[in-house]
């Protein structure tokens, strides 16, 4: 959920640097691909597939635990509900 200002976490973009805005930063996906496959390398438009769908997976999850906490009448959000709703819902 977006706070006031437009931003997710509440802290204003100008305060917050475009690499650290992204959960799975290129560079990251550059050193995740070292690891399984040494030298070789990411078209653009792959990098940029990964980097969307890591980001809609964690709204996504986050959502649902979501739901769970307020099922369970909390205000607040605990790893029991992401785990609970990563273990049902993608078997991890």
């Amino acid at each position: 959920m977006a706070a006031p200002n437009g931003t997710k976490s509440g802290v204003p973009r100008s305060f917050v640097s475009p690499e650290s805005r992204e959960l799975l930063p290129r560079a990251k996906l550059v050193e995740l691909l070292q690891e399984v496959a040494p030298g070789e390398t990411l078209d653009v438009d792959v990098e940029e597939f990964l980097q969307e769908h890591a980001d809609e997976f964690v709204e996504s999850v986050t959502a649902a635990a979501c739901r769970l906490a307020r099922h369970r009448k909390s205000k607040t959000l605990d790893a029991r509900d992401v785990a609970l709703h990563l273990s049902r819902s993608w078997a991890l």
